[in-house]
């Protein structure tokens, strides 16, 4: 018993001692149409390096789908939206999002980072309320002084737009605490929860 426990905590401490050291990302992302990345990663001081190449998303042709499942996906996709839509209006869930992504960027070390999002919905008062977050996001993110950040509403067609560059540096400790942390805050239970109740509607 002693020796599993022992054993135990010696397994432990070596993967605590693992996610203790950073490791540095450089990443290209572009996504309008379909997604572009290029994402290379240094770990272990520069002794451990691989790449993420870029790999664009292709939409499958389907010729004659069945109108029943057309229906049923597309009520799906409308259920999801709602859903999520109705998550982040809640306004205690709202702050508590907007903390984390605070929190998260606390941990991060930026040598440099660009981020330029341009952001619509089908209709423009939900454009509006979903800018009640990002305003003071975007606030933030540009106060670092090694980051350029701009987010733009669009009210006129629905769009997402985003390119984003830059170098980082990450301790997975710190960030799997920061998101443990998030995930288990009753903000954020009370919300996934009421989520799933619509989702199921």
């Amino acid at each position: 018993m002693l020796f599993v426990l022992t054993l135990s905590l010696l397994i432990l401490a070596v993967v605590v001692a693992v996610l203790a050291i950073p490791f540095e990302v450089i990443f290209k992302i572009h996504r309008y149409k379909e997604l572009q990345s290029d994402v290379a990663v240094r770990w272990l001081f520069g002794v451990v390096k691989f790449s993420i190449p870029s790999s664009p998303h292709k939409q499958k042709q389907i010729d004659i789908p069945r109108e029943s499942t057309t229906v049923k996906k597309a009520t799906g996709k409308r259920g999801s939206a709602r859903a999520i839509k109705n998550l982040l209006w809640n306004a205690r869930f709202r702050y508590r999002l907007l903390r984390f992504v605070k929190d998260v960027f606390k941990t991060i070390h930026i040598a440099s980072f660009y981020l330029r999002v341009r952001l619509g919905l089908d209709d423009p008062a939900d454009t509006g309320r979903l800018w009640a977050f990002f305003g003071p996001l975007s606030v933030f993110l540009s106060s670092h002084s090694n980051s350029t950040v701009s987010l733009e509403p669009d009210f006129e067609k629905e769009i997402v737009y985003v390119d984003s560059s830059g170098a980082i540096r990450i301790v997975p400790l710190q960030v799997i605490f920061t998101i443990l942390a998030f995930l288990f805050s009753p903000i954020t239970i009370s919300a996934l929860w009421s989520m799933s109740k619509l989702n199921k509607r």
